[in-house]
């Protein structure tokens, strides 16, 4: 999406907005704040930026839901993750064991790479999942008639047996 020189003269003309060119839009960092701690009381993200002026359809709606997904991460590790950046991760225990140092006691990290593997993980997991079950459930209408006719030939075999 590209802004004409009139949006991007508009755009600049707010106060949420610190520079705007025609692809992208800098928001000014009070703006962000204030967006990201209302957010976290529950209100929409389209409304806030609404309320700023900036109409999701003339941002876009998809620019929004990337703004707060980036502000959210850049918070993150500004904080130096849940724990406040003190502990180490395994890595870097096992790194200074190596090296006959003795590591802290230890602590739970929730920071930036363990909460990035263990979302890989569970997005690889349910990539291939969902690709098993479509396997199983998709498929030509006949070859689908041809599952359950073997189907039923199974269990009237099954029955033929038992009588």
């Amino acid at each position: 999406m590209t802004f004409t020189q009139e949006q991007i003269a508009y755009l600049e003309s707010l106060p949420a907005v610190a520079r705007a060119s025609a692809t992208r839009i800098r928001y000014a960092d009070d703006f962000r704040r204030a967006c990201l701690e209302r957010y976290r009381h529950g209100e929409s993200p389209t409304a806030l930026f609404r309320e700023a002026g900036l109409d999701p359809k003339l941002v876009g709606y998809k620019r929004i839901e990337r703004c707060f997904a980036r502000w959210k991460r850049q918070e993150l590790e500004l904080s130096g993750g849940i724990d406040g950046g003190d502990a180490m991760t395994g890595d870097q225990a096992a790194s200074a064991t190596s090296r006959g140092m003795t590591p802290p006691p230890l602590q739970f990290s929730f920071g930036r790479t363990l909460s990035q593997r263990t979302i890989s993980t569970l997005i690889t997991a349910t990539a291939l999942l969902t690709r098993a079950f479509r396997r199983r459930t998709s498929g030509s209408p006949a070859n689908r008639t041809r599952n359950r006719a073997s189907r039923t030939n199974r269990m009237n075999r099954t029955r033929n047996r038992t009588k």
